[in-house]
């Protein structure tokens, strides 16, 4: 193509990458700004109609948004200029004098994607006035087109700004009725706003759409409708898909989802059954379909065999990309049921069919495998050869695994040298790093951990764990005596939510938040300017007593990533001490909030928001909406978290079932500290009371050694988490069994193939 037209500066540098990203995490307050008048009535219910997806499904003439192959080439050159000079360090000033000179050149039916360009650089500069007049443009300028409203959009909920979102929706939806993608968005915000009736009226438009165009809505609908705890609903919804778009694997894989959050894993594992026979090449429904069977069938009753047979079927009709995961997967389901030979025969399979790039992960499999029955010399031999094959910017993965294996069989030296060459070698990977803080914990070395974080956050600052494992970073060995009288010392402040119930915010999950955005707090939505403010009143001197040094660390870590949910938590973890005056359930109450919002993968909150449940004895429906926000969530790390998880096949309900009896348990043995705090903070004549527990109806495994809780010793890292087993655990792991030192190092860390 000839792109003379241009201006010389794009004919030649040609560096970077086209298109338009969305930059994240974004800090500071936009100036306000008045927004353009919403739609009349009819509109601005944002649009009817189903989702489709491609040009001619922007709600307007497809013709206008398809570029000629000389226009798409004048474009992509420009893009391409353009994030080159960016990357050059170039000026907003320069960058933006360019595009104006460009505009001039390209041809107009372009210029709204040049000036979506534009308001995305002015985001990521957090220039968010220019930003707000360039999207609108864009969207002037072609507003069938849904790019520049989505954007826009994304743009002012990350402010916090949702009430604006909402607008920009609507007329999005206005101009695009029939665009999947802003009919999602704004089902998803209705959501989080709490506005359900918003959101269902929504999807009641498009009764008389068909269905191969309205199935993803629909899906959405249905998930919906299951996060608000709506299942017979859901249900119906699922059945009118499975009927009328059984055609579609997200279908049928999302209804076997759905039913096993339910718990009713057989007739999960009947759909999924069902659902490969109409589609038997769609690859995650046999994925889905081995793990329910692990779930339904026990070993004595034949669950290798069908597990096998039913590899072996998807081996056949599956990509071949897919076939050595299906291995792999099985490979592990063999281990969990005491099969060692199959197992490993099931990892050949998969290391034969694995391309040479990706096989370090079966080698890091099967040395897992021969850990857990005891062969830490072929484990070893396994991860020398996973290191040999693996590529240079995994290899830190490889390393980690190695140190794992080390300090497992004892040797902390060799543990060491392993995190400092992945450090070398993965400077990348912050993982690593967090493994260097973790083995000098267990190893009760606390300044040395305290320097091995610090050297980690000047490498890795935006890391929120790197920083959660600063906060834990507590006096470990020295016996400790609680404060007798904490003086008053929470009586004031940001964290005093109330003597009278210690309830101070809303509940919180992934797609609903908690109190604290300008416009729509009693509406829980959550507003990461707001959060630091709170963060900023809870460090004052006048609340934090006793514990100083954590809180600083805290708001340094705040003022770093705002939006980490780990971080949050351990603010919490701080709040829900009561060894120190900074005990406060409100505030606790506050930060899980944050925490549940910002990071809902993370288990740990939600265990320990389970622990401030029982200390402020909340009501039964308000330990449902917990459980109900965490099976929405479906959490998948957290220390905390796998020590209740005992076996990967309990689903989240179990989970918390699990930490339910193991804090009852242990709140009960520390009642007098915990009654002792609670009064400190106001609460006059409080006693804890917890239900009650048939602990002989309990299996054994699940409950906690009893020697590490019938010690009365109070020492200062028994409350780092919320259970004091798992905490007595990491401060002695050398007397642990070795099983329990496994699951303990490895910490619950998945492979995934």
């Amino acid at each position: 193509q000839s792109h003379g037209s241009l201006p010389g500066a794009v004919r030649g540098d040609r560096a970077g990458g086209g298109g338009a990203g969305a930059g994240r995490g974004v800090k500071g307050a936009a100036p306000r700004e008045a927004l353009p008048e919403p739609p009349p009535p009819a509109a601005s219910s944002a649009g009817s109609g189903a989702a489709g997806s491609g040009p001619s499904a922007g709600g307007g003439s497809g013709r206008a948004l398809t570029m000629s192959p000389h226009t798409r080439g004048l474009y992509k050159e420009f893009c391409t200029v353009l994030r080159g000079k960016e990357n050059k360090g170039e000026g907003f000033g320069v960058l933006s004098a360019f595009v104006e000179q460009c505009l001039a050149q390209l041809p107009e039916m372009v210029h709204w994607r040049v000036h979506l360009e534009l308001a995305d650089l002015s985001k990521r500069e957090q220039r968010f006035r220019d930003a707000r007049m360039l999207y609108r443009r864009a969207a002037e300028l072609q507003p069938q087109a849904p790019q520049p409203w989505l954007e826009h959009a994304k743009m002012e909920e990350e402010r916090g700004h949702f009430a604006r979102c909402q607008l920009i929706l609507a007329r999005g939806l206005h101009h695009c009725p029939h665009n999947e993608s802003l009919l999602l968005k704004a089902i998803k915000h209705h959501e989080r706003m709490g506005d359900l009736l918003a959101a269902r009226g929504l999807l009641g438009q498009l009764g008389g759409v068909s269905v191969d165009r309205a199935w993803r809505a629909l899906l959405e609908g249905a998930l919906l409708e299951a996060r608000t705890a709506n299942v017979a609903t859901a249900r119906r919804v699922f059945k009118f898909l499975l009927h009328h778009a059984h055609w579609c694997g997200p279908v049928w894989y999302e209804v076997c989802r759905f039913e096993q959050r339910c718990e009713r894993n057989a007739h999960a594992l009947a759909l999924a059954e069902q659902g490969l026979a109409h589609l038997p090449r769609y690859g995650p429904l046999w994925f889905s379909a081995l793990r329910l069977l692990e779930c339904v069938v026990a070993p004595q009753d034949g669950l290798l065999e069908r597990a096998r047979s039913l590899v072996q079927r998807g081996a056949r009709a599956i990509s071949k990309d897919l076939v050595w995961k299906l291995w792999f997967e099985y490979g592990r389901l063999e281990e969990r049921a005491g099969g060692a030979k199959t197992a490993r025969a099931a990892f050949v399979h998969s290391a034969l069919g694995c391309p040479r790039n990706l096989r370090w992960k079966v080698w890091l499999g099967g040395s897992r495998t021969e850990l857990a029955y005891g062969q830490l010399e072929t484990a070893q031999a396994l991860l020398d050869r996973a290191l040999i094959e693996a590529p240079a910017k995994v290899r830190g993965a490889v390393r980690l695994e190695r140190a794992r294996l080390a300090e497992v069989s004892g040797d902390v030296a060799g543990a060491r040298a392993e995190l400092r060459a992945a450090r070398r070698e993965c400077r990348h990977e912050w993982k690593v790093f967090l493994e260097a803080v973790l083995v000098e914990v267990r190893a009760k070395k606390p300044s040395r951990a305290l320097r091995e974080a610090r050297r980690a956050l000047r490498v890795h600052t935006g890391t929120g764990r790197l920083w959660a494992a600063l906060i834990q970073l507590r006096p470990r060995l020295a016996p400790q005596t609680p404060p007798a009288h904490a003086g008053g010392a929470c009586g004031n402040g940001a964290l005093d939510g109330g003597a009278s119930d210690g309830r101070g915010g809303t509940g919180a999950g992934p797609r609903g938040g908690s109190g604290g955005n300008e416009a729509t707090s009693a509406r829980g939505a959550v507003d990461a300017r707001h959060a630091e403010e709170s963060a900023e009143e809870a460090g004052g001197a006048r609340v934090w007593r006793g514990g100083a040094q954590h809180v600083r660390i805290f708001r340094e870590a705040l003022q770093e990533v705002p939006k980490s949910g780990e971080v949050w938590a351990e603010g919490a973890r701080i709040c829900l001490d009561p060894t120190t005056s900074a005990f406060n359930p409100a505030a606790a109450r506050r930060f899980l909030d944050f925490a549940i919002e910002f990071t809902p993968q993370y288990g740990d909150s939600f265990v320990e928001y389970l622990r401030l449940h029982l200390i402020l004895r909340s009501s039964t429906e308000e330990v449902a909406h917990l459980v109900q926000l965490c099976v929405n969530a479906e959490p998948n790390y957290g220390t905390l978290w796998f020590h209740c998880k005992r076996s990967l096949l309990l689903s989240t309900r179990q989970v918390l079932l699990v930490a339910h009896h193991l804090l009852t348990i242990e709140l009960e043995k520390q009642a007098p500290l915990y009654e002792a705090a609670m009064r400190r903070t106001g609460f006059e004549g409080y006693t804890l009371d917890l239900p009650l527990l048939n602990k002989e109806a309990i299996p054994a495994e699940l409950m906690p050694s009893s020697h590490l809780v019938e010690d009365s010793r109070v020492l200062p890292g028994d409350f780092t988490t919320g259970s004091l087993t798992l905490n007595r655990m990491i401060r002695n792991v050398e007397s642990l069994a070795f099983e329990q030192r496994r699951a303990l190092i490895y910490g619950g860390d998945q492979l995934i193939p």
